[in-house]
């Protein structure tokens, strides 16, 4: 073989390697996209959101439909298109992205004559991050989302590496990560055994006073730990006390405990010493809550707090909290969000042989009422 074959075979192999080593690494990129819904119904003159997840905000996604007249289609974001339902049928959208198409079905249905569209208190989930919406006859607008598409570090900074609770569980930033248009946080132990975990909080990104908040998340399950969605604000460590809940309070959204089996929902207020003050509720949970995605919707406004689950009517309300029964009236101080997982006894002892797990957020959208 002379040199000049030589050479010509040595970059052919090269070539061929750099394909196989590629190849198996788009195909799992490409299994992270999908659309946000395979299927909806929606009735004549209701307008929805639909978005390509997994994709950055930047991506140059086209949006078609197979059957036209159906629905209207328009671009609101490259990664995103809404859609108004004109006549009856079924259709079809399609995303289109790097040569692959990702698609959801779309039934419109006739609007009943009776009923309009402002009077259903839930809105659609495709709909609700781009919209005002009406719950409980009242109307809110989008004050802040987050579709967890990147980790928006406009939006949020980490919790705090610290040592969480009486368990050594410390919280890492590492734990965080954005997996399938989902924010993530793994629990784990590290080579040295310490239990770690993390967490998200909108600390000067964001905090308002009242408001509606809505969260989709899935949790894996485990002992010795617990996941939460709660609101914070730094007057509980100043130690305000005197007022009730009024001058400042730890709103926890939920905290789902997979060794005691409970959902809880609590309000603290006084500071954390020796003044601390809590209202909690306890739910059980069976296994099947587990690996399933579950919608929390949270009210809070001058009249206390109410926390729906999987549902807004009111066989889905769980907890139902008067500030002016409970904490001499409720939290009026603006509030942080914050998302976390942390090991403790009261998820019982840690069992390292079921780690690591994951708590999933698929999103967050809070609301502020408008007058």
């Amino acid at each position: 073989m002379n040199v000049r074959t030589r050479k010509i075979s040595i970059l052919t192999a090269l070539l061929l390697l750099l394909a196989i080593s590629l190849f198996p690494t788009n195909v799992q990129a490409a299994g992270k996209i999908k659309c946000s819904k395979k299927k909806i119904t929606i009735t004549q003159g209701q307008t929805v959101s639909l978005r390509l997840k997994g994709v950055s905000k930047k991506a140059k996604v086209k949006w078609t439909v197979s059957k036209k007249g159906i629905v209207s289609i328009k671009e609101k974001k490259k990664y995103v298109c809404k859609l108004t339902g004109l006549k009856e049928g079924t259709t079809t959208v399609k995303a289109r992205y790097k040569g692959k198409v990702y698609k959801c079905r779309v039934k419109v249905t006739k609007t009943p004559e009776d009923k309009k569209p402002s009077d259903d208190p839930t809105p659609s989930e495709e709909d609700s991050a781009t919209t005002d919406i009406t719950f409980g006859g009242k109307k809110y607008a989008l004050s802040f989302s987050d579709e967890f598409d990147t980790l928006d570090m406009t939006k949020w900074g980490y919790c705090p590496e610290m040592k969480r609770q009486d368990l050594g569980g410390q919280w890492r930033n590492s734990c965080s990560s954005i997996q399938n248009g989902n924010y993530v946080i793994t629990c784990a132990t590290d080579e040295d055994g310490t239990p770690i975990s993390g967490g998200i909080r909108s600390k000067s990104k964001h905090a308002q006073t009242y408001g509606l908040y809505h969260m989709r998340f899935k949790a894996e399950k485990a002992d010795g730990l617990w996941y939460a969605f709660w609101l914070y604000t730094d007057k509980m460590e100043e130690g305000s006390v005197g007022n009730g809940a009024t001058d400042g309070a730890e709103l926890d959204i939920f905290e789902l405990v997979p060794g005691a089996k409970e959902y809880a929902m609590s309000v603290h207020w006084d500071g954390y010493d020796e003044h601390l003050q809590t209202h909690c509720e306890l739910i059980h949970v069976t296994d099947d809550f587990y690996d399933t995605y579950h919608e929390v919707w949270y009210l809070w406004d001058e009249n206390g707090y109410r926390l729906y689950l999987d549902g807004t009517d009111e066989k889905h309300l769980l907890f139902n909290f008067s500030g002016d029964k409970w904490g001499d009236g409720t939290c009026a101080v603006p509030c942080d969000i914050v998302l976390s997982a942390e090991f403790g006894t009261w998820g019982g002892a840690i069992n390292k042989g079921q780690l690591p797990v994951h708590y999933y957020v698929d999103y967050v959208r809070v609301y502020k009422e408008i007058p």
